[in-house]
């Protein structure tokens, strides 16, 4: 069995050769992690990590600290850590890039979002603001828990959206069981935001609602 050492210098001299585009997602998390263990090179643990949580690095966003080292013999505190950071730097450089970005179709609601969102343990409701170029002005945080009308107010959703001179909005929220089919409660909030919306003189663009490998548009769907 070659030792990590070599495993090492082989991912590196490929890095080198091809770009680091083209690593797996098993060579980058053995980048990351730089050993293995007693029984397990440290190829062998990354793979391990990987397939445990699903078929690609997407599936470890949410992931803790404790269920790392838990789920995975060999996985100490700084291997653990190393790899939540390399997490949190992908997930800030991919936010980041939010300010940037017009919304020209749904897909791109869904890529904005769905790296943050497909993968929470509870529901999130958020709010983008767009200007009267459809370009992202920010993504608003409004509530986390159950969607209902109680929790979500139509004052909070739209006071940052007046504050900040947006032409238009558009809600999204998640659903963790991973099904984005919206609920009767869902339909309502939507109904009753519009409608706050024509009155205030900012339109609701959409309503969309993010599932694992999904996604539901009020607007696609003639619901808006």
């Amino acid at each position: 069995m070659k030792s990590d050492k070599e495993i090492l210098s082989g991912i590196e001299e490929r890095l080198y050769d091809e770009g680091v585009g083209e690593l797996t997602d098993s060579e980058l998390v053995a980048l990351i992690i730089r050993k293995g263990d007693s029984t397990k090179s440290v190829l062998e643990l990354s793979n391990n990590i990987i397939r445990r949580y699903g078929a690609s690095l997407r599936d470890l966003i949410g992931i803790t600290r404790e269920e790392l080292k838990n789920d995975n013999p060999g996985m100490t505190d700084l291997k653990c850590d190393m790899i939540l950071a390399s997490l949190e730097i992908g997930r800030r450089a991919y936010l980041k890039k939010e300010k940037q970005k017009i919304i020209t179709c749904v897909m791109d609601i869904v890529d904005l979002l769905s790296y943050d969102m497909s993968f929470l343990d509870e529901e999130h409701f958020k709010v983008i603001l767009l200007n009267t170029k459809n370009m992202v002005i920010e993504t608003e945080l409004i509530s986390i828990g159950t969607i209902n009308t109680s929790l979500v107010h139509v004052r909070e959703v739209f006071r940052n959206a007046i504050k900040k001179n947006a032409n238009s909005i558009i809600l999204a929220h998640n659903h963790p069981s991973g099904d984005s089919t919206p609920s009767i409660e869902d339909e309502h909030l939507t109904k009753r935001l519009k409608d706050a919306g024509e009155l205030i003189g900012i339109k609701v663009i959409d309503h969309v609602i993010i599932g694992k490998d999904n996604y539901f548009s009020f607007m696609e769907e003639n619901m808006l």
